[in-house]
């Protein structure tokens, strides 16, 4: 079950980090493995072929293909795909806002321009294009099977800042959720999801690394010291909730502001907020957390 946002952050987050998404594991990261991407990550229907065969593999896979003409135009979540002018290989992107009609604000792959880019693509980027432009010509765009009437995950407010302060979730029944940032919802409210493990990068905010201590159903506290991208905070797949995090300065630590963060409870809803060394959840009454806010200041 995929949201629009679901895909709209997981790809704003590779563009945000300026990194790309290699689907199939050769030449990099074309413009063919974002879409592929979505396709494979998302809906487990890989695609086949270059970005010029997407509408017609797309077809073949079940999903909605809307071929361009007056009067419609592609939605945020669709992926364009557009015949190109310089090779025969087309291109493609996802959009991230409705269209006017006149322009669509996309992120792609592999737009960069360097020399070697059909050897080994560029990353994602945010973009903004006509229906026709100097590098092609839109000529349809592939419309995802979203549902839209789930309950609250990850990422339905907007970031407080640019920080670059970037957490993920692995929530109840669903698992690892998508990098967001600064401020966003990682996790699930309304959903009776307790949330089982995170992870923090903080990579992207000079001269900041944090320790985090956790208290884990039926473990307790647990210290984990200067925290990487790829420390699980938590557990996976021994169904345990975290009842409460503390976020501190590691003794490493540069960063000269402050972080907040804050926390929903089931049964209570949100905390308030608290700063770096405070506790955020509750010990001792049998209460997870179902989601998380953290962002920098």
């Amino acid at each position: 079950m995929t949201r629009k946002i679901d895909v709209i952050n997981w790809a704003k987050s590779l563009a945000d980090r300026g990194i790309g998404w290699d689907a199939d594991g050769v030449y990099g990261t074309q413009c063919v493995d974002l879409t592929n991407g979505i396709a494979t990550k998302f809906f487990n229907k890989p695609l086949w072929g270059n970005a010029i065969d997407l509408l017609d593999s797309a077809k073949a896979q079940g999903f909605e293909v809307i071929y361009d003409e007056v009067g419609i135009a592609p939605l945020a979540g669709d992926c364009f795909v557009m015949k190109t002018w310089a090779h025969p290989y087309g291109h493609t992107g996802l959009v991230i806002e409705d269209s006017d009609g006149y322009t669509v604000k996309t992120i792609e792959q592999n737009i960069d321009g360097n020399y070697d880019a059909l050897i080994h693509g560029a990353p994602a980027r945010y973009n903004e294009r006509a229906f026709s432009d100097g590098d092609g010509q839109i000529i349809g765009w592939i419309r995802f099977p979203y549902n839209e009437k789930m309950s609250q995950l990850d990422g339905n407010v907007q970031p407080f800042n640019n920080a670059g302060l970037y957490y993920c979730a692995h929530v109840q029944d669903i698992g690892w959720r998508e990098w967001i940032h600064d401020g966003m919802i990682a996790g699930s409210t309304g959903a009776g999801k307790r949330l089982e493990a995170l992870k923090i990068d903080c990579s992207k905010v000079k001269g900041l690394h944090i320790d985090v201590k956790a208290h884990i159903q039926d473990e307790g506290w647990k210290l984990y010291k200067d925290v990487q991208p790829d420390t699980v905070i938590g557990t996976t797949g021994k169904k345990r909730r975290i009842e409460a995090l503390e976020i501190q300065f590691a003794d490493n630590n540069e960063y000269k502001g402050d972080l907040r963060y804050q926390v929903h409870l089931s049964k209570y809803g949100w905390t308030g907020t608290v700063k770096e060394g405070f506790t955020a959840g509750t010990v001792g009454i049998k209460t997870a957390i179902e989601a998380i806010k953290i962002w920098a200041v």
